[in-house]
């Protein structure tokens, strides 16, 4: 099993009314529509409701430049591993939705939440590629 943390989740204003936990399955879906330089892979719960992207890793890359700029060695460690692991798990989705033709489910492992507003900060998601 590998986990990552989704981006996208602060700006999505809907994901305290959908009610996600632990546990929950999702879907990965592509949206060309969003598509640039790399495939925009978005999780989806069995709603269809959209919670987050799998992070592209040219926006790993960039949090990875700016932390090295700023002389801050274990935030630029931090996306580095944070990029293996992305790297890992985007090839695996897209092989198994393009190649194998495979619906690719994973399931929330963590969601975490504003102690003050309760507003959900930050959801987590694991696939089943270990």
């Amino acid at each position: 099993m590998i986990a990552i943390n989704l981006s996208g989740i602060q700006a999505n204003e809907k994901l305290h009314n959908l009610g996600l936990e632990n546990g929950q399955v999702v879907t990965v879906k592509h949206h060309p529509e969003w598509d640039d330089n790399e495939k925009a892979l978005a999780i989806h719960d069995e709603m269809g409701n959209q919670i987050g992207w799998i992070p592209k890793l040219e926006t790993i890359v960039k949090y990875g430049k700016n932390a090295k700029e700023l002389g801050n060695v274990e935030e630029a460690q931090k996306q580095r591993d944070r990029y293996s692991n992305a790297s890992f798990i985007r090839d695996h989705v897209w092989t198994d939705m393009y190649r194998n033709h495979i619906n690719v489910e994973g399931k929330i492992c963590r969601v975490q939440h504003d102690f003050d507003t309760g507003n959900i900060m930050s959801v987590s998601v694991m696939f089943d590629y270990m």
